[in-house]
């Protein structure tokens, strides 16, 4: 099957499931650079698969498997040239080294790991000589138990918030432009397994886990020998718009990667020769952090980590050359994650 026609059939299963195959049938066909197709937005498991499997007008470059997060932490640790003038290298491997600063959630009986991942997405919709280009606004919510195998609570919110790159909200709707409304999807499922539908997982006892999939199980299987993970980072990475970098991010943005492994990460991604550092104070959603990239192409996926604390906060799709109207440098989408945790499913940390 070719990946236009599965990733059509993936976007119908995904709009039945919650209750839209209407609009999977007649909904707006997806762009980026290359050429029209009908790709969804790209779900994560644990940061509820399958919720941010939407149907903008146009997505401005954002190739399948492509989404974002983004950023947080003021660098505020010192490093051989302090924070201002460190190399990629050096910013990760302070962060390895304070991952232990911000230990992450213990649960106690009964209680929920919390992920919550708010994200901002860049569409398109040109109509005649008028152009309408805004970010819009979506909130995926996950509830993981302590067992693994027992049920997971996944919510998705669009909230309808936009913010106008190009055009005004009155203008895009005399002019027929669909904007998404207020909406909320919630999916329960044992294993965080919230669409079956895909083939990429299935019974409990039956789920291996992966990169962008990860399971205990999975996790616990990698190694945390920097130079070994830098080697399965690579074999990993075959063939993946991004490489390396993008296959960390995958795993890294579930934001449950145990600390032990986070450090072992970090310390084999500032391996990567061509690493750098992209920004080193990228604010979005009112979090700072440093943003560092790897590779080259058309559209920059960053993944951006607050040193001082070794938290891995984010992700961002940065177009590095001018496309439509739109120059380089633009911010296509981002998110922000926040962790905690809940006394219940569905419940918000206190």
């Amino acid at each position: 099957m070719s990946e236009t026609a599965f990733a059509a059939g993936r976007a119908r299963v995904l709009a039945a499931a919650a209750g839209d195959a209407a609009g999977a049938a007649s909904g707006p066909r997806l762009h980026s650079p290359t050429g029209d197709r009908q790709i969804p937005t790209h779900g994560r498991r644990g940061a509820a698969l399958g919720s941010r499997w939407r149907w903008p007008r146009r997505w401005v470059g954002v190739a399948a498997g492509v989404v974002v997060i983004a950023v947080g932490g003021v660098v505020g640790a010192s490093v051989t040239e302090g924070p201002a003038r460190a190399t990629a290298a050096e910013v990760l491997d302070l962060a390895a080294a304070h991952v232990t600063d911000a230990r992450d959630p213990v649960l106690s009986p009964g209680q929920y790991r919390y992920t919550r991942t708010r994200d901002w997405a860049l569409a398109v919709d040109d109509r005649g000589d008028q152009k309408f280009r805004h970010l819009y606004e979506g909130v995926s919510e996950t509830w993981r138990p302590q067992d693994w195998r027992a049920e997971w609570v996944s919510r998705y919110t669009v909230t309808g918030k936009r913010q106008w790159v190009e055009g005004t909200e009155e203008a895009a709707r005399a002019a027929g432009v669909h904007l998404d409304e207020p909406r909320t999807t919630e999916r329960r499922a044992p294993c965080g397994d919230f669409v079956p539908e895909l083939g990429e997982s299935g019974p409990c006892a039956n789920v291996a886990g992966s990169w962008r999939h990860p399971t205990e199980a999975f996790l616990d299987t990698l190694p945390r020998d920097p130079a070994e993970l830098h080697r399965q980072l690579d074999q990993a990475a075959q063939d993946v718009p991004g490489g390396p970098l993008a296959v960390a991010a995958d795993v890294l943005a579930t934001a449950w990667v145990p600390e032990d492994l986070r450090a072992a990460l970090y310390q084999a991604l500032a391996k990567l020769p061509d690493l750098t550092v992209s920004d080193r104070a990228a604010n979005l959603d009112g979090r700072v952090g440093v943003a560092l990239r790897a590779g080259a192409g058309p559209q920059a996926r960053e993944i951006v980590v607050d040193p001082s604390t070794g938290r891995f906060i984010g992700e961002r799709v940065i177009s590095t050359q001018e496309w439509e109207g739109l120059p380089a440098g633009t911010v296509w989408s981002f998110t922000s994650v926040t962790i905690g945790v809940a006394d219940g499913p569905g419940v918000q940390p206190r």
